[in-house]
């Protein structure tokens, strides 16, 4: 039972293709004689294909970790650049309102100033008129 269970595992490992090492270590596993496999007491066992296959299981783990943990480091600078982002983003709307606060201001003055301007044209005119009066006379 333990060597069907063994070779069940070494042949769901082997089944993955990563591109290159895979298939080839299944082609050699099926290459091998059973008795390349005679244990010390005399049984016929797979603990060196089993050893082999975890071995490679743990490689896989340990690539796949590192994959996360560079996944991780990405997203956690993305994360950052975001936040970056919306903060610029805050500062500048807070510069447009401060613009925009200010343009009001500057209409407002520039509409004083007109009518101001204005008042004081027909003032300039009044004091015409009352001086061609004056030296008509």
């Amino acid at each position: 039972m333990e060597e069907e269970d063994a070779q069940e595992i070494i042949d769901e490992v082997s089944d993955e293709d990563d591109g290159e090492g895979m298939m080839k270590k299944r082609e050699e596993t099926k290459s091998y004689n059973r008795a390349d496999y005679i244990e010390r007491d005399g049984r016929v066992g797979n603990t060196g294909l089993v050893s082999e296959a975890v071995t490679d299981l743990d490689k896989e783990i340990n690539r796949i970790k590192s994959d996360k943990s560079a996944l991780n480091l990405e997203l956690n600078n993305l994360d950052q650049d975001l936040d970056n982002a919306q903060q610029l983003e805050k500062k500048l709307q807070e510069k447009i309102a401060m613009l925009e606060a200010k343009e009001a201001e500057l209409i407002s003055e520039r509409k004083r100033l007109k009518q101001k301007g204005d008042s004081l044209g027909e003032r300039l005119d009044k004091v015409k008129e009352i001086k061609d009066k004056l030296t008509e006379i």
